[in-house]
């Protein structure tokens, strides 16, 4: 067993931890996504444990700044705890328990009305984090050439000779066409994972509430379209009454234009093009989704038009 692999056992995490966490608690393994990382939650504590297994430096930072920076601006329900660093290098970083159900589990489930008025709550979260400004020395101020990475992405997707391949031109022509767009951008705090999978919600009396965002480990200062576009290939096409719902509450705060829009759009490629990279291999449903959601982007389907 390798030193990552030794991770995931709860002995040895309960070794590892020994000067605060009870050798009798109860460690319930909620799992990860990709290898990435995975969360324990600590029943007699009430709190979360997240171990971060690959990049875990950085993308530990990463989570950990972002939540500092939510709660200066207080935005975040998430409270961290504890924090720190196994002995083969491993960073962890535990948090108060935040009481909810994750809403991409609950979706089909709830009627419209409901639909409605959580997403106006996520967008009305998400235009008060895209006004959150980072640091220059931040973790979360990595550079990344966006044009650079987009040409590997259309090279690569073209090898793998997927199906709708004409479609995938298409999307690629319509991607340079306004990648200029990104000249215009302004740089803030992002999620890049934001959608129903990462947010927390309450049910009591018929009634659905937000209760948190979770999973900001690969935050950055970026382009807010970049969480628009995420939301939108996860969710819009799926969930039609989430589009309206969402972008009332987040215009009211951050009003959107044609820059915004082309932007926009070009994430929404750029997007697609990561998700396809693997998913075509480990997620076929995912892949079929998101095939579903480019195609619908760039037929102009008015799901994908933010100033409609």
């Amino acid at each position: 067993m390798d030193e990552r692999s030794q991770a995931l056992s709860v002995d040895w995490i309960k070794d590892q931890l020994s000067d605060w966490l009870p050798r009798d608690a109860t460690l319930i393994n909620h799992g990860g996504y990709l290898g990435r990382s995975v969360i324990y939650e600590v029943v007699e504590l009430q709190i979360f444990l997240k171990i971060f297994l690959r990049n875990s430096s950085d993308r530990f930072s990463r989570e950990y700044q972002a939540f500092e920076l939510l709660k200066n601006a207080r935005l975040s329900s998430v409270e961290v705890s504890r924090t720190g660093r196994f002995s083969n290098g491993v960073h962890w970083l535990a948090t108060k328990k935040i009481h909810g159900e994750n809403l991409e589990s609950v979706l089909p489930q709830l009627p419209n009305r409901a639909i409605s008025s959580v997403y106006a709550e996520m967008g009305d979260y998400l235009a008060r984090q895209h006004d959150i400004s980072v640091p220059q020395q931040s973790a979360l101020s990595k550079q990344r050439d966006l044009l650079a990475r987009f040409r590997k992405l259309v090279t690569y997707i073209a090898k793998l000779n997927l199906k709708n391949a004409s479609m995938h031109e298409r999307a690629a022509a319509l991607g340079w066409k306004i990648a200029h767009a990104l000249e215009s951008t302004e740089r803030v705090l992002i999620h890049r994972d934001f959608s129903s999978r990462n947010c927390l919600v309450l049910q009591k009396d018929r009634v659905i509430q937000l209760s948190g965002v979770i999973d900001y480990e690969l935050a950055l200062a970026g382009d807010p379209m970049e969480d628009l576009a995420k939301l939108a290939l996860k969710d819009f096409l799926k969930f039609p009454s989430a589009k309206p719902a969402f972008l009332g509450a987040y215009k009211q705060l951050s009003p959107l234009n044609e820059s915004d829009q082309d932007r926009f759009l070009f994430f929404v490629v750029y997007l697609s093009f990561e998700i396809f990279s693997w998913s075509a291999s480990k997620d076929n449903q995912y892949f079929r989704q998101t095939q579903n959601s480019l195609e619908a982007a760039i037929n102009r389907d008015p799901l994908f038009n933010l100033l409609e």
